[in-house]
């Protein structure tokens, strides 16, 4: 039984590129080094920078998220009723749990 076929977005295409010959020497080194075809370390570096920028874009969100709950948390600390009091201190825990996450991203 055949296997069956890639959808057409999936499919490689061959590319040419122009490159130096101590480049692309290089490349191929660094690529047998890598255990990995010249194409796929190059594309390598593609994904991973983009995948980069996603978590940069995280890390703003969430830095964000956090200047917001400051401001909750700041306008809370007037009050003296207990619930208040209360939602303060869950406002805090969140703070802690988004401070950890972040720094587990920028490592």
């Amino acid at each position: 039984m055949p296997r069956p076929k890639k959808p057409s977005a999936d499919l490689a295409k061959r590319r040419e590129i122009y490159a130096p010959q101590a480049v692309w020497e290089k490349a191929g080194t660094l690529a047998k080094a890598a255990g990995m075809s010249i194409s796929a370390y190059l594309l390598r570096d593609v994904m991973e920078a983009q995948q980069s920028s996603a978590v940069v874009d995280l890390l703003e969100e969430l830095q964000a998220m956090r200047r917001e709950l400051a401001h909750v948390s700041q306008a809370l600390q007037t009050e003296g009723n207990p619930t208040v009091i209360k939602v303060h201190m869950d406002l805090v825990t969140i703070d802690r749990r988004l401070v950890r996450l972040a720094e587990s991203l920028a490592l």
